[in-house]
């Protein structure tokens, strides 16, 4: 069994077709992560962030956000 990284996936979408995180991450979950391909369906590892250092998780998932738009 293989366990894809959903943030490698999303990642890769940006750099190889020039989206935006918002348009890769779009795109990542409504056609692959959410996809049904039949019984070889690939799995993919979504990390659970729950805060870092005290930092609520919302504030983590903008400072992620900013820093891959060059913010």
């Amino acid at each position: 069994m293989l366990l894809y990284d959903g943030h490698k996936v999303v990642e890769l979408l940006m750099d190889r077709d020039g989206m935006t995180w918002e348009e890769a991450e779009e795109f990542y979950c409504l056609n692959i992560s959410g996809a049904w391909m039949g019984s070889g369906t690939p799995c993919f590892m979504e990390p659970y962030i729950d805060g870092v250092d005290g930092i609520p998780s919302s504030d983590v998932v903008e400072i992620v956000h900013n820093r891959r738009e060059g913010d």
